[in-house]
């Protein structure tokens, strides 16, 4: 998937450490981190961290919806994640 979306070998491995020399790729993955750690559940600060980083909206529900794809213990309550942000950027 990491060499889909450009990165190198040496990228990936430095993102499965947790790991990125990019700011943007690194607060993707503090949020993946969160969204694992604490069973789907994240806070405002860790969905606003995530946006400042310049993350959009769909590619925040990307994320999760991959993490929900790899960690399926945590689905239901990603689903309730995602319906929640979808509600937040409706309004």
């Amino acid at each position: 998937m990491g060499k889909g979306i450009g990165l190198s070998e040496k990228e990936i491995i430095a993102s499965r450490q947790g790991v990125s020399t990019n700011s943007k790729t690194q607060a993707g993955l503090e949020f993946v981190r969160q969204i694992v750690s604490s069973q789907g559940w994240v806070s405002d600060d860790d969905y606003n961290a995530v946006t400042k980083a310049g993350y959009s909206s769909e590619e925040i529900i990307e994320i999760v919806a991959l993490v929900a794809k790899i960690y399926s213990p945590t689905t239901s309550t990603i689903s309730q994640e995602l319906k929640l942000i979808s509600q937040q950027h409706q309004a």
